[in-house]
């Protein structure tokens, strides 16, 4: 939670030749990307913005950390469909 009790999203862009959306793997070993933007929220919530593409794919569904769930599966699946 941040401030005020309110939810908060956390970017993940990071610089050329360093990023990495969730988790600790770059995108490029899911076969996207790297200028993809990533917001992260609580639980497995993403925001994805895929610039080259012009798409956003928002997942609101809640997977606690444990689980290991890697939103790029899910983003790379719809790149593929909308090919």
């Amino acid at each position: 939670m941040c401030a005020s009790g309110t939810s908060c999203w956390k970017c993940t862009r990071q610089p050329a030749g360093r990023r990495v959306g969730p988790g600790d793997r770059r995108d490029t070993t899911f076969g996207i990307k790297e200028d993809t933007i990533w917001f992260q929220g609580h639980d497995g919530q993403t925001i994805t913005i895929v610039p080259e593409r012009k798409l956003i794919v928002l997942r609101m569904g809640l997977t606690p950390a444990w689980a290991n769930y890697r939103p790029q599966l899910l983003v790379k699946a719809v790149l593929d469909a909308t090919q």
